[in-house]
């Protein structure tokens, strides 16, 4: 995907900033947003 590469360095800073947590699979990366996963999950019991 050409995107990826440019919305790289954007997920990496929310990365950084604890805002999401960078997930390497394989040869991709995954940004998850783990507060807002919580809610959802939360609210699926």
């Amino acid at each position: 995907m050409i995107l990826a590469n440019l919305d790289t360095p954007y997920l990496d800073a929310l990365a950084d900033g604890g805002f999401v947590q960078k997930q390497k699979v394989g040869r991709s990366n995954y940004y998850v947003n783990l507060t807002l996963n919580n809610i959802l999950t939360s609210q699926a019991k």
